[in-house]
């Protein structure tokens, strides 16, 4: 039986080595290398993992479940090439290294956010049946990411997110912001996972809800993190939100507080984990998703 580190590794290399099948390197395209620039950055592919977890979960072949893992995986990058644009975050610092803009201009940058998500969709519908999808999960898996990535998740959260700023909000702002900024994508990659698998509405559902639990405790340790850590520990650059006078849950509740609020949300999460035939993978997951330093 493999430990937790060894399966993550084994999801991990599954999603990195799947980027050169869905994402080929075109030594002609200054496009594509800017993509692949942001998209094997590194990082820890939470997203790609819970997909493939949650299809192991319901008793999947996790292969079935990699076009959508990577489609996930490439609609989180391009998030993340766009928050650093000038207009929005403007940071210099992703994973690590110079961000996207950085090395090849704001118009590219902002083409290659563009061009991963349309790959994204592209790599569900292509590669979906040869990796044993049917039409229906294909159809299926391409709703769960447009209504994460769209109006009603990661779209509107950033709106939300933009106008926090020099103003006073309440905790049900927060909560709004983190869900569909943060939680959706996360429950999206759940989702995805199930749906992979051919599980039923309320396993959908459950999973869903998991995401979402855990999706609030990651953004609200996020803010944690953000006060705490260092651009070393972090890759990118802490101190953003006291910065840009945004509200978080640190604000409003104390570190100890929101400390509490990460706890209580790890818990709901993991209790939706129970009753699942073999849960130890994904309950550690959450531990460490939760109570992460980085």
């Amino acid at each position: 039986m493999k430990t937790f580190d060894e399966q993550y590794g084994v999801y991990r290399e599954a999603v990195e080595a799947s980027f050169d099948v869905f994402l080929p390197q075109d030594p002609s395209s200054v496009l594509t290398e800017s993509m692949r620039y942001s998209l094997l950055a590194g990082g820890k592919r939470i997203r790609p993992v819970l997909a493939l977890a949650w299809c192991a979960l319901c008793g999947g072949d996790t292969r079935a479940a990699l076009p959508a893992a990577a489609a996930v995986e490439m609609i989180h990058t391009y998030s993340l090439i766009h928050d650093d644009l000038p207009c929005m975050d403007n940071d210099t610092l992703r994973r690590g290294r110079p961000t996207n803009h950085v090395i090849y201009g704001e118009a590219v940058a902002l083409l290659a956010g563009s061009g991963l998500y349309d790959k994204a969709m592209e790599t569900v519908l292509d590669f979906g049946a040869e990796y044993g999808l049917s039409d229906s999960q294909r159809l299926d898996s391409l709703k769960v990411l447009c209504s994460a990535s769209g109006l009603e998740g990661i779209l509107t959260g950033q709106v939300l997110d933009i106008k926090n700023s020099d103003v006073a909000v309440d905790r049900a702002y927060l909560e709004r912001v983190n869900d569909l900024k943060t939680a959706a994508m996360l429950s999206a990659s759940c989702v995805l996972g199930a749906v992979a698998a051919g599980a039923d509405a309320e396993t959908q559902a459950r999973a869903d809800a998991y995401g979402r639990a855990v999706g609030q405790a990651f953004q609200i340790r996020d803010d944690i993190l953000d006060v705490i850590s260092t651009p070393e520990t972090l890759g990118k650059t802490p101190g953003k939100d006291s910065v840009e006078n945004k509200t978080t849950f640190v604000d409003l509740l104390g570190m100890e507080g929101a400390q509490k609020e990460v706890l209580r949300l790890t818990e709901k999460a993991l209790s939706l984990l129970d009753g699942f035939e073999k849960p130890s993978f994904l309950k550690e997951l959450t531990e460490r998703m939760c109570g992460r330093e980085a």
